[in-house]
């Protein structure tokens, strides 16, 4: 029976649109097209492959069907392995990867699967591939590709325990390695040497350690690691403590290592030098060391950091002597009457006594207050102290005060009008000079020889 009068003729015409429709003549078994189930015929088709009319083999040939399902598959994969392969670089396609669209993943695992019953053709160009045939192989090479790409990027293998490269959990990878040392293949350790690989897991936590320290350091300027701070979730401030404690074990090239990276070894040191260049900073800004106690200079508290520079009695004398040289105030109470007796100075010279008014600032100094303080402990003031102040003639009782004010402004008076006849309810710029004046002559076997001499120097008029 020919082909024009058989079954063909009838269901060629929905091969063709399926091929048409589809790109290909790959009918699913149980596809059906127009209620006519094409995937069954065309399965019925290829069984009698052999039997068919040369007619109708060359017109099912035209339309390009594929005889052998199954190498046509197998031809598929491969060509999807070869794509993967010149993307990625290997073959180490994971299981659930899809090739647009193709399940490469799980292709390759079969293959794995039928490394036996696999021709010698396709092994030979699955080998040309790269194909690794063992998973077990497959995972190290995998794990191997990731740590050459990570020391690439990093320029070491001191990978963290928990990093995950890609996906591939290449921390824990590392450490199997590790842990399997004496198991692994001399080709396998030799790779891993090339890529200069730590198999020491305390040299590896100490690399890591020292890694994370310099990152740390490159943030933030120094080594100065908080003991709680952790660094990408490793405990850095642990690390430091312990590099710390165990000073005298470290190798000489450790020690150096950390050294060139400014590592503090006496964090106590570290703080004092901290302390001490901000108090530099502060004396060349201010031009004095007399730091207010709650002050902080760039978040330092170096106001606590100064009085305790004060109270610590077990301070060295290499940073005692470095202190005076910058001027450090020992005593705060000394530098304040210091500091009050130079405004008094400086008053005096400008005004010609020493009656400053009680709500007086020089220069922002509340010197009248500093005043009233240093009478009202007279008797407790040092010898040298009563000496200083009476060289510029202090006034110690307000009584006193008062006598030196009306004197005062007796002799502007005298200046001004040539004699001491004052009126006797005559004011001097505010002052009851006229009553004043009155005073002198009633009080005047109360008045000391001084005040007498100086009153009549100016020549007060001792009758009216």
């Amino acid at each position: 029976m020919g082909c024009a009068s058989s079954t063909l003729g009838r269901k060629l015409p929905h091969l063709k649109a399926y091929k048409e429709r589809e790109g290909n003549c790959e009918v699913p078994p149980d596809h059906i097209q127009n209620g006519v189930k094409l995937g069954r015929w065309l399965i019925k088709q290829r069984s009698k492959m052999n039997t068919l009319p040369d007619d109708c083999r060359r017109q099912l040939n035209e339309l390009g069907i594929v005889w052998h399902v199954r190498d046509a598959r197998w031809e598929e994969g491969y060509r999807h392995l070869k794509a993967y392969k010149e993307r990625e670089g290997d073959c180490l396609v994971p299981l659930s990867h899809k090739e647009n669209d193709f399940p490469l993943g799980t292709w390759v695992s079969n293959q794995r699967a039928r490394a036996e019953s696999l021709s010698a053709t396709r092994r030979g160009q699955l080998d040309q591939l790269g194909f690794v045939w063992d998973p077990l192989e497959a995972n190290w090479e995998k794990g191997f590709f990731h740590l050459k790409t990570y020391k690439e990027r990093e320029g070491h293998c001191q990978v963290p325990h928990s990093h995950i490269e890609n996906d591939f959990k290449l921390g824990y990878w590392v450490n199997t390695q590790r842990t399997n040392k004496d198991d692994l293949s001399k080709e396998r350790r030799d790779r891993l040497d090339e890529v200069e690989f730590v198999w020491d897991r305390l040299a590896a936590a100490w690399e890591e350690g020292f890694l994370h320290l310099k990152a740390y350091r490159e943030r933030e300027g120094h080594c100065r690691v908080p003991a709680r701070h952790k660094e990408n979730d490793n405990p850095l401030g642990q690390w430091v403590g312990v590099q710390r404690t165990n000073d005298d074990d470290l190798s000489e090239e450790r020690r150096q290592r950390l050294d060139e990276l400014g590592f503090v070894w006496d964090p106590f040191a570290a703080d004092w030098e901290k302390g001490f260049h901000y108090l530099k900073t502060y004396k060349e800004r201010e031009g004095h060391c007399l730091v207010p106690h709650a002050h902080k200079e760039n978040g330092f508290k170096l106001g606590s950091w100064v009085n305790v520079q004060r109270t610590n009695q077990n301070l060295s004398e290499e940073r005692r002597q470095r202190l005076n040289k910058l001027g450090f105030v020992w005593d705060v109470l000394e530098s304040a009457w210091e500091k009050g007796l130079g405004h008094l100075k400086t008053y005096r010279e400008r005004e010609g006594h020493c009656h400053v008014p009680l709500s007086h600032k020089e220069n922002g100094f509340p010197l009248g207050q500093w005043v009233n303080v240093q009478r009202g402990r007279a008797e407790s003031l040092s010898v040298i102290r009563r000496e200083q102040l009476d060289q510029l003639g202090f006034v110690w009782t307000p009584r006193e005060a008062n006598w030196e004010k009306g004197f005062l402004h007796l002799e502007a008076y005298k200046e001004r009008e040539g004699h001491c006849s004052v009126p006797a309810r005559h004011r001097e710029n505010g002052f009851w000079l006229g009553a004043w004046v009155d005073r002198q002559r009633q009080n005047k076997d109360s008045l000391s020889e001084w005040q007498r001499q100086q009153l009549e120097k100016l020549g007060f008029i001792w009758s009216t």
